[in-house]
């Protein structure tokens, strides 16, 4: 096949990972496009109409499930055949990308020729059917095993739960719940995609206090969805699978773009406030959502100081160099880290070292029953201290009572974070001193 006729589209926020797909596709004479997110996708694939896009899945602003929605909406693009790259190819991944109509998946590290291999195959059934389909592949590779590619969701889902548990009559109960479940996720996944979409989300506000001061200093800024029936959807029900499907970057930025208004609405009504979010492990170890929360703080008309971001010693265990670099490039900017959940991990002392953060989050399982328990009071002591050796200052959360207050206060812990001080409500808290 003469492949210099054939134009490729290619998705990927990482610069070294399109460089190595710009590089491998050129020099097989494809004419090669990259596009750093999937907005700018978007607006290359209806100015040039390529003959195939690969995608990333994993990317700030416009995933590669949403992009691949949004190109087969379209009637000028919904011929373009997509692949989609993504560094685990689970069960919905596979559902939800064929469904939204990509032609393939190809799992991250992938071997140059089996790449090359797929574009071929693609592009040459698309040569023989110019109107073009959902599913421009006939062939899809699950694990070790090769499959036709069907395009409905249910034989997507029967196709997948009869590889994974067969089609022995004896497994039926077991093939029921599996088909069960994976509707339901999939059910979830479009629930939080279409509340990013139309911005379907609440924001909550918890006052922070300064214990030895005795007033309200900060908010961190809580997140709740709410769904097509207008119910408020509670963080643990739709934030873990946001993060195993990779949508929690578009969270985060939405997030901090709310942050920043919220931030900047204050200060010029001459109401300073100082708001603290979370940002997960997954989009600080991807240098381009850092380099969009980088720009987004540019734009802040007021000091970044009064912005904190808060991490998870787990979400970042992967990758602590660029955990540090991301951080540090961060704080240059102006704003603070906090590490949030401390003491639950089995390496914390060492994350407490090694991460250059501003202040340390105890968890609130060493907080809740406080004044009951002697090993949580001389636990909570004890990371007091190391985190004031290190420059480090201290939240304690889950404060429920007068009388944990009191220890927490005694012990020389900085600020406190709980019931006691206030619950999350809709309206945010000035410092009141």
């Amino acid at each position: 096949m003469e492949s210099a006729a054939y134009s490729v589209l290619v998705l990927e926020d990482s610069p070294t990972q399109a460089e190595r797909l710009r590089q491998l596709l050129t020099g097989e004479g494809y004419q090669v496009t990259v596009a750093e997110n999937g907005q700018r996708g978007l607006e290359l694939a209806h100015a040039s109409l390529p003959d195939l896009v690969i995608s990333d899945v994993l990317m700030p602003e416009l995933d590669g499930f949403s992009f691949c929605r949004a190109m087969k909406a379209d009637e000028a693009t919904r011929h373009v055949p997509l692949v989609l790259l993504t560094t685990e190819n689970s069960p919905l991944d596979v559902i939800v990308g064929l469904e939204r109509g990509a032609a393939n998946f190809i799992t991250k590290p992938y071997e140059p020729a089996y790449l090359l291999q797929t574009i071929a195959r693609i592009l040459h059934n698309v040569a023989g059917q110019k109107e073009g389909s959902l599913a421009a592949d006939s062939i899809l590779h699950i694990g070790e095993r090769e499959v036709s590619v069907p395009t409905d969701r249910q034989q997507i889902i029967e196709l997948l739960v009869s590889l994974t548990v067969g089609t022995d009559a004896s497994r039926k109960v077991e093939s029921q719940i599996l088909t069960d479940s994976y509707n339901q996720q999939i059910g979830q996944l479009d629930a939080i995609r279409s509340a990013l979409d139309n911005e379907q989300f609440v924001h909550y506000y918890q006052p922070i206090l300064d214990l030895r001061r005795g007033v309200i200093v900060q908010d961190e800024l809580l997140l709740r969805m709410v769904n097509e029936t207008g119910q408020i959807i509670p963080p643990d029900q739709f934030l873990p699978l946001a993060e195993s499907s990779g949508l929690i970057s578009r969270i985060d930025i939405s997030v901090l773009q709310w942050a920043i208004k919220v931030l900047r609405q204050h200060h010029e009504e001459g109401h300073p406030l100082r708001l603290s979010i979370n940002i997960s492990g997954q989009s600080l170890l991807r240098p381009s959502v850092v380099e969009r929360v980088n720009d987004l703080m540019a734009l802040m008309k007021v000091d970044p100081s009064y912005l904190m971001l808060e991490i998870t010693e787990t979400s970042v265990i992967s990758d602590m160099t660029q955990a540090n670099r991301a951080i540090e490039a961060l704080q240059n900017r102006g704003c603070q880290f906090a590490l949030d959940d401390f003491g639950v991990g089995f390496s914390s002392l060492d994350y407490l070292k090694r991460l250059p953060v501003d202040i340390v989050k105890i968890d609130g399982s060493f907080v809740r029953n406080l004044v009951d328990k002697p090993t949580d009071q001389r636990l909570v002591q004890a990371m007091t201290e190391m985190a004031h050796d290190l420059g480090k200052r201290v939240v304690a959360e889950f404060v429920g009572d007068q009388a944990t207050l009191d220890l927490l206060a005694g012990y020389g812990v900085d600020f406190g974070q709980g019931y006691l001080i206030g619950r999350p409500g809709p309206d945010p808290h000035p410092p009141t001193a």
